[in-house]
């Protein structure tokens, strides 16, 4: 706590710094933070991350309803069978940013209700003598 006179103000950092020579100098009072998300948090971040993934394939993951599930998979529902198509043609690039974006294990692809594609975003690494 900073002292002036006899009257005792809570800590203070500005957002100016001192190297900036401006006339009028801004403070704010920084209140403790908790370290913990709470499950909204956990939710925005989620609905972000989807948004992310939806930026990079807007062509077809912008048509589909994607949903996360607890097993570490990303169901992906689509309204048309050319969009299963177009998405399993682009399967490689899918699971990479997939499980770079979401860090999901596997990606299911629905159509009418029902899978009809289902894989790991990490391929197994194949070994050549």
């Amino acid at each position: 706590m900073a002292v002036s006179g006899s009257v005792e103000y809570p800590k203070f950092y500005s957002m100016d710094s001192i190297a900036d020579r401006v006339q009028s100098v801004h403070y704010f009072w920084v209140a403790p933070m908790s370290h913990q998300l709470t499950r909204q948090d956990l939710r925005l971040l989620e609905k972000y991350r989807i948004q992310r993934l939806r930026q990079l394939f807007p062509k077809t993951l912008g048509l589909c309803l994607l949903k996360l599930d607890n097993n570490d998979t990303l169901r992906v529902h689509c309204p048309e069978p050319w969009l299963v198509d177009r998405i399993i043609d682009d399967a490689d690039h899918l699971l990479d940013s997939t499980r770079q974006t979401l860090g999901v294990r596997h990606i299911s692809l629905y159509y009418a209700g029902e899978e009809v594609y289902k894989t790991k975003t990490r391929r197994a690494k194949s070994i050549s003598a």
